[in-house]
């Protein structure tokens, strides 16, 4: 798989995470709107055949749930812990339905609670819920001496509620552990498609991206320009010819580094190739920029690297232009770090303010 590859697929995982999502909390409030329609028609039924106090409750818990749907169509980021909500409150108006009315076969809808609070919760949050359930339900019995609930069908539906928690918990817990395994992957594949893996840094396409995003932000929003700083490290090759390419690979994890240290926080670095490095400045003007590579100038002058011999660094700055594009905005500073390179290396050059003839 190659680079190109790899970030395609970070981004096609990233996109599919958040369709994946948007289709999630659809079904949620198509779930909790349907539940609502169901504790009314309910509610209904009970007033016209004269349970009068049971659809009176039906009724509060239907405006509860009612409550909960427009939450979610408010708030969509809550609505996992709004659908385990709306499900409790609907379990519970099915608990006072049974006693009420009778009905224990209602008593089946009361295992859909654990799939639906593992699935949307998560474990420690699922097990919470599911022991509020069971104590409000116990509450419930309590309250009803004379329970339609045998002591034989209670003890059977205890069994098979217990039954389907620990399977819940067993596959949420699978769940979470793959869930968890495919965040790592994409995060990992994020990290091959934007990270130069030698030294950390942006890689060359990343850095690309980026300056056409600040293009592009400039365009549309007029912005103070910004600027970019070449630099290539004098003499390299002498290095790994030397001292070998570990050693050189060490000093460029060093310039990173250093580089990183003095770059301002909103900056963005990365290596542009070989020995080659770019610094992108937003917001700054060509003095700015040319401090900024002076800086680093002096750092890697100063630095004491660890094959014991000094270091020094050619930079060139450019600033965009009205009539920049990336090619001839970076071409600008290339020009210039030659002419840095041509003066005799260890200086910053800048390049002039207009784009050259193509």
């Amino acid at each position: 798989m190659g680079l190109a590859d790899v970030a395609t697929a970070a981004h096609d995982a990233a996109s599919l995470s958040e369709v994946r999502d948007r289709i999630r909390r659809k079904i949620l409030t198509w779930y909790v709107w349907m539940g609502l329609t169901l504790a009314v028609v309910e509610s209904a039924l009970n007033f016209i055949e004269g349970r009068h106090a049971l659809g009176i409750a039906l009724a509060l818990f239907s405006l509860l749930i009612a409550v909960a749907a427009l939450f979610i169509e408010k708030k969509p980021e809550r609505s996992e812990f709004m659908g385990v909500l709306a499900t409790f409150l609907m379990l519970l108006g099915g608990f006072v339905y049974i006693f009420e009315s009778g009905f224990i076969s209602y008593l089946s809808w009361s295992f859909i609670f654990i799939p639906v609070a593992f699935a949307l919760q998560g474990v420690r949050r699922a097990v919470a819920w599911v022991c509020l359930l069971v104590a409000l339900a116990s509450v419930i019995f309590l309250a009803y001496p004379e329970s339609p609930i045998g002591p034989v069908m209670l003890r059977e539906w205890a069994i098979s509620f217990v039954t389907v928690f620990l399977f819940a918990l067993l596959f949420q817990f699978v769940r979470e552990y793959y869930e968890g395994l495919v965040v790592r992957l994409n995060q990992r594949l994020e990290t091959l498609a934007t990270t130069d893996q030698l030294t950390n840094a942006y890689n060359r396409r990343m850095m690309e991206n980026l300056l056409n995003h600040e293009l592009d932000r400039q365009e549309a929003d007029q912005e103070d320009g910004f600027s970019v700083v070449l630099f290539d490290l004098d003499h390299f090759k002498r290095i790994n010819d030397t001292y070998g390419h570990q050693v050189g690979d060490q000093v460029l994890r060093s310039v990173a580094d250093l580089a990183r240290e003095r770059v301002r926080p909103s900056d963005y670095f990365g290596r542009w190739g070989g020995e080659e490095f770019l610094v992108l400045s937003a917001g700054t003007n060509v003095a700015t920029a040319t401090e900024i590579a002076e800086r680093l100038r002096v750092a890697i002058r100063e630095h004491d690297f660890a094959h014991g011999d000094s270091l020094s660094a050619s930079f060139g700055v450019s600033s965009l232009a009205q009539s920049d594009d990336l090619d001839s905005l970076v071409r600008r500073a290339d020009n210039a770090l030659y002419e840095a390179k041509a003066r005799g290396r260890d200086c910053v050059v800048t390049a002039s303010s207009q784009p050259e003839a193509s």
